[in-house]
């Protein structure tokens, strides 16, 4: 029977990504201000750039997690019911909750 352990990995590296992201759209929109340049047509395709790259990392971190004992890459689909996002190590016989639940869709 699989034993059950509880992990913030996943928060650790979601925050830290968004802070990143987040500093680097700051920094675009910053740029554009203290230069006169804030034109529709300058900032806002590069800032939309910045945040869909994190769009991407932030919705593949929640299909892929890599198992803090063996180093397996484990994957799950999404279910879109609201249950909670597991991952299933068979190697280590360990079930990772990263206190996350996936989004039920509408």
């Amino acid at each position: 029977m699989p034993t059950v352990k509880k992990t913030n990995a996943v928060l650790k590296t979601h925050t830290l990504s968004f802070i990143l992201f987040g500093i680097a759209a700051a920094v675009v929109v910053g740029y554009a201000l203290l230069t006169n340049d804030f034109s529709p047509s300058s900032a806002i395709p590069v800032v939309m750039l910045v945040l869909g790259i994190g769009l991407y990392f932030q919705q593949r971190r929640w299909r892929r997690f890599l198992c803090p004992t063996c180093r397996q890459l484990l994957t799950r689909e999404r279910a879109f019911d609201g249950s909670p996002l597991i991952f299933q190590c068979d190697r280590c016989d360990t079930i990772w909750d990263n206190g996350f639940t996936d989004s039920e869709s509408e």
